[in-house]
């Protein structure tokens, strides 16, 4: 337990003294935990895990203005993906793709190599590093994309949901 009190202080700290608490995910989002426990705002193009989902183009066009318009260096795909939601946003953005791990399956490779929960999550904070711009200012809260925005909804910077039946001005050009 003190290694996974210690992989806790450094997620929080990597958070606390990031220059942006937003980060993208351009796959399955398996990280409402992450975001929720940790106080990150985030972007999915899926609503969750399931395969059967698919976002729609004007969820895929709303990361795309919003990672140009953030300047986030980098965009997420989980371990196993096809990236090709991943490999399509950073294509149009020029944003650098970052595995997060969700520690659900492993890689043939990972599992010859001894990966454990910890070592993918040592990993995961690396990789949220890079994306959030480590050691930076940390700028205002924003507004973010929880589901696709066919009736879409909102986290507001308090924590809370709104559904919105209209975009809002970010999108609306």
């Amino acid at each position: 337990t003190e290694k996974l009190r210690a992989l806790d202080s450094e997620l929080t700290k990597t958070v606390k003294e990031a220059k942006r608490d937003l980060f993208i995910f351009a796959d399955r989002f398996p990280f409402l935990y992450l975001a929720r426990d940790y106080g990150l705002e985030y972007y999915a193009a899926y609503p969750g895990c399931s395969s059967e989902a698919e976002p729609s183009a004007a969820t895929v066009a709303a990361i795309i203005e919003e990672v140009k318009q953030s300047g986030v260096p980098a965009i997420f795909y989980i371990e196993l993906s096809n990236r090709l939601m991943a490999d399509t946003i950073a294509e149009a953005t020029g944003a650098e793709e970052l595995l997060l791990h969700s520690c659900q399956n492993v890689s043939k490779e990972e599992f010859e190599r001894g990966e454990s929960y910890l070592s993918l999550m040592e990993q995961n904070i690396k990789m949220l590093k890079i994306a959030l711009n480590y050691n930076r200012n940390k700028k205002p809260p924003r507004y973010t994309v929880a589901v696709p925005l066919v009736g879409f909804l909102f986290r507001h910077a308090e924590g809370k949901d709104s559904a919105i039946s209209s975009l809002p001005p970010a999108f609306a050009h």
